[in-house]
Formats: C-alpha cells, structure tokens, sequence
C-alpha cells in the first residue's frame, strides 16, 4: 500500500518531527501477544503518521475500528489519500479514521471520536515529556481502555508501592523487542493492562 508514498525526511535531531516505522513483522508478533483484538475493540494510535499501523491492526485483527491521531496535518493527509485508494481491494480499511490533533490538546477534554477506544498504541519514542504525560492521561482518562502499548514506559523508575498514580492505574504486563525502520538496534515495547481490570491476579 505504501511502496509508493515518498517518505519524508528530516535533517538532525528533532524531535517530534521523525518518521519512521516499527516493521510489520514486529508488529504482527506485539498483536499475537495481545491477542484477541476482537469486533468489541477499537484501537487508537497516538502520532499514526501514515496510518501503516492503523491499516495492519484491520488487516490482521477483527477489530471493530482502528484510528490515527496525528498533528502533522500533510503527513495525516497522504496517508488518508493512500488508504483510500486501496480501500475497495480491502472493505476492511473503511473501518479506518484519522484525525489531525496533538495529543496536549485533549488534558482536559476527551477527543469525543476516541471514547469508544479500548487499546491505545504509540510509538512515542520521540515525543517530548509532556506529550508522553498527557499520553499516558489520555489513555486513563478513556473510559473503555484496557490495554496501553508504548514505546516509553509510564514510570521509569518504578518499584513496589510505588505512589505513582499511573502505576496504581497500569501494570506492566510484556516487554517487546521490535524491528524499526530509523535503527538497526531494537526498540522496546511497554504493553500494560488496566489494573483495575486484572482482578485478584494483581501483586503490587
């Protein structure tokens, strides 16, 4: 779908600016993992860019809808184009969404299109600190989100009875090792459940 989309590229080291990709080979291993994604789910990707992952989750899952937030808005917009265009090979990518937004705008206000998410994924290696806080409140702060998949971990330097109030709300439950497209070296992937929904299996 997207050998021919031109990639951009950006000189230094900006962040929020990179593109890049976490290869779907890997991206098929981390949905095994946590599988099932069934028709009840609604996947959220936070910095979609190009909408690969949004795309690869309906190809491979029976997930109800898949979205892409992203605030490069000409980023957003070619992939938007690309999937439309493939969308009559694939009836599945019309459950595909994207919306322009950065993800600081929504502290205080829930995107009304996101509140029916259940997994929120991003690759946000590269986000600064307060768009990973305002990340990791997005995801507790919607209502029906039972998995976060991320490239940073929500607390650091997490240890028992830990008074951060994201470790009373997320526990780790895998450490992923993903193929990328930016590094030859493998980056991590930080899959927690709610804990609230974990019941008495819980030892924190």
């Amino acid at each position: 779908m997207y050998s021919s989309v031109k990639r951009s590229t950006h000189s230094g080291n900006q962040w929020e600016s990179n593109t890049g990709e976490v290869l779907p080979e890997s991206v098929t291993f981390l949905l095994s993992i946590v599988a099932p994604i069934g028709p009840s789910d609604v996947f959220l990707d936070v910095g979609s860019g190009l909408g690969n992952i949004v795309c690869q989750v309906l190809l491979q899952t029976d997930a109800q809808k898949a979205i892409g937030m992203e605030k490069q808005r000409a980023v957003l917009e070619l992939g938007e184009s690309t999937v439309n265009k493939w969308q009559h090979n694939h009836r599945v990518l019309k459950n595909a969404e994207f919306h322009e937004g950065d993800v600081r705008a929504y502290v205080d206000e829930l995107p009304e299109y996101a509140l029916d998410t259940t997994i929120v994924y991003s690759n946000n290696v590269r986000f600064r600190a307060d768009a990973n806080h305002a990340l990791f409140q997005l995801a507790s702060s919607l209502p029906k989100v039972r998995l976060l998949i991320t490239a940073v971990e929500t607390c650091p330097r997490h240890r028992a009875r830990c008074q951060n109030r994201l470790c009373a709300t997320w526990k780790c439950t895998d450490i992923i090792q993903t193929a990328v497209s930016w590094t030859a070296s493998p980056v991590l992937f930080y899959v927690y459940k709610r804990v609230d929904l974990l019941g008495s299996v819980l030892n924190m």
